[in-house]
């Protein structure tokens, strides 16, 4: 994943290779977006393809995927290794922000101001609120409230040294 050159939008556990260090990198960049090279949309997993990505239009010069739908794949693998299942289907579109947002009415109204308050995706017991949160904020619906792949690799590293790891 990175903020400037490509975005792999086929980033799934299938795709996530550990070499002999111990090393993660991911593969098949086969339906990868390379800035000024194009793309095109082909069929991709459903469980781990940001919501944005599933409503666009290759042949529209206006849209071109970002590293935000590779944090969005990244959140949904992270979330199946947490879980051993994928996303629910109704997390597939997206994560909502607030607990408000997940709760408006149907004027679009937030049901209160503790609607304010984060909205985290539940994980098994036994693991962390700070994965809980990871989590939740790379499959947020709106791909400008996820965190950058950057933001991304220093919040795990931190979920790891707290989890007693040497990360």
């Amino acid at each position: 994943m990175t903020d400037v050159m490509f975005c792999l939008q086929d980033v799934k556990p299938d795709n996530m290779l550990l070499d002999a260090d111990g090393t993660y990198k991911l593969g098949d960049f086969g339906v990868a977006y390379v800035k000024d090279k194009g793309w095109e949309l082909q069929d991709g997993d459903g469980g781990y393809v940001a919501p944005e990505v599933l409503a666009m239009n290759p042949g529209d010069p206006g849209s071109i995927p970002t590293s935000a739908a590779d944090v969005f794949s990244l959140g949904a693998s992270v979330h199946e290794a947490a879980c051993g299942k994928r996303l629910d289907q109704e997390w597939r579109r997206g994560v909502p922000v607030t607990i408000g947002e997940l709760e408006q009415g149907p004027s679009g109204m937030s049901q209160g101001a503790e609607g304010a308050e984060p909205f985290v995706l539940s994980l098994p017991e036994g693991r962390s609120a700070a994965l809980a949160r990871l989590v939740s904020d790379c499959c947020r619906r709106d791909p400008s409230a996820r965190p950058t792949a950057a933001e991304v690799a220093a919040l795990a590293t931190a979920v790891l040294r707290a989890a007693g790891f040497d990360a």
